[in-house]
């Protein structure tokens, strides 16, 4: 008989921790992301040297996962981590490099849903367009 009980409460204990685990997941998929980015139209850049300044400026700083600058398109791309950083970390530095910032968008980083940005939007207003905050 207390081999039959040990079993059903075997049983139990496992089917409540499959219900547990099942309940926790869409929490997970709803948790603050770890990764932000933001993209900046930057006026001043001429050349490459100009795209390698503010490359090499800000790759190094702690928080950042991932820095890119276009000089072709004006375009500044960054990848970082928002509870080190904030997008407007990267407007002081780029300011403080003696470009000037246009406009930008930034938000949660996820790849397949990052806002478009391109010079001719900034003569729209976007000054700070975030997704889902």
């Amino acid at each position: 008989m207390k081999q039959k009980h040990s079993i059903m409460y075997l049983k139990l204990l496992l089917l409540l921790t499959l219900f547990c685990h099942v309940l926790n997941e869409p929490v997970k998929a709803q948790s603050t992301p770890t990764k932000s980015y933001v993209k900046i139209i930057v006026e001043g850049v001429s050349d490459h040297v100009d795209e390698q300044t503010i490359d090499q400026f800000i790759r190094n700083k702690a928080g950042v996962e991932m820095s890119r600058m276009d000089y072709h398109r004006q375009l500044y791309f960054a990848i970082y981590d928002p509870f080190i950083l904030s997008g407007a970390d990267f407007m002081s530095w780029i300011t403080g490099l003696g470009f000037v910032v246009k406009c930008h968008v930034q938000g949660p980083y996820d790849s397949a849903n990052l806002l478009p940005l391109k010079a001719e939007d900034c003569n729209i207003v976007i000054q700070n367009a975030t997704q889902n905050n």
